[in-house]
């Protein structure tokens, strides 16, 4: 089972600040891991990260950018749909839009492909059915106020 935290790999600071500024309003910030790269995140996964130790579930999804430096995000889909271990979804945000890396996520086990909103307004609904799947994400916001 998947726990309630997300783990959003993002390698723009600006982009990854958003992020995790959305889902500060809905999320306390404990259920919410920022890293810059791939590597990172499966460093995270692996329990690898100095000071903040394993978790005892992975994530309840991974929001992954896919033009990320070093490994790609495809290269990731591919590592962690590898992986029997770790099963977690994982959702695209990114800049691309272009229908072959939409179907290339899928294929390497994407559950969603987004294109990066520019107000980033509706990534609540996207990432909160994932980690609070048992209340609708515009109640919640409307609960967050």
């Amino acid at each position: 089972m998947s726990g309630g935290y997300v783990l959003v790999v993002e390698d723009n600071p600006d982009h990854r600040f958003l992020v995790g500024a959305i889902l500060r309003r809905f999320l306390p910030p404990t259920d919410i891991c920022l890293v810059d790269s791939a590597e990172a995140a499966i460093r995270y996964l692996c329990g690898m990260i100095p000071g903040d130790g394993p978790r005892i579930e992975p994530p309840g999804l991974v929001v992954l950018d896919l033009d990320l430096p070093g490994m790609s995000g495809f290269e990731f889909l591919e590592w962690i749909g590898s992986r029997s271990d770790i099963e977690v979804p994982v959702v695209v945000l990114t800049l691309s839009s272009h229908p072959a890396n939409r179907q290339r996520a899928r294929e390497l086990g994407a559950v969603e492909f987004h294109e990066k909103p520019a107000d980033f307004g509706s990534l609540a609904d996207i990432v909160l059915p994932y980690v609070r799947p048992q209340i609708p994400a515009r109640r919640q916001r409307e609960e967050a106020g």
